[in-house]
C-alpha cells in the first residue's frame, strides 16, 4: 500500500517526496541495478544465440 504525502505540489508517492528531499534508499537502487544488469546479460545472451542460428 503506497502512503502519500500531501506538499505544496499536491499529492505524491512516498518514494517521490523522500527523493526530493534527498532521502534516497541505497540499497533498493543498488538491486534494481543488479537487476537491470542481469537483465541486460541475458538479452546479449539470447541475441547472440539467436545470431549464431541465424547464420547456420
Amino acid at each position: 500500500m503506497e502512503v502519500f504525502e500531501q506538499g505544496k505540489f499536491g499529492v505524491q508517492s512516498t518514494g517521490e517526496y523522500l527523493f526530493q528531499k534527498g532521502i534516497v534508499l541505497p540499497s533498493s537502487i543498488h538491486l534494481a541495478e543488479k537487476a537491470l544488469e542481469s537483465v541486460t546479460e541475458i538479452v546479449d545472451e539470447l541475441t547472440s544465440i539467436l545470431s549464431e542460428i541465424g547464420q547456420s
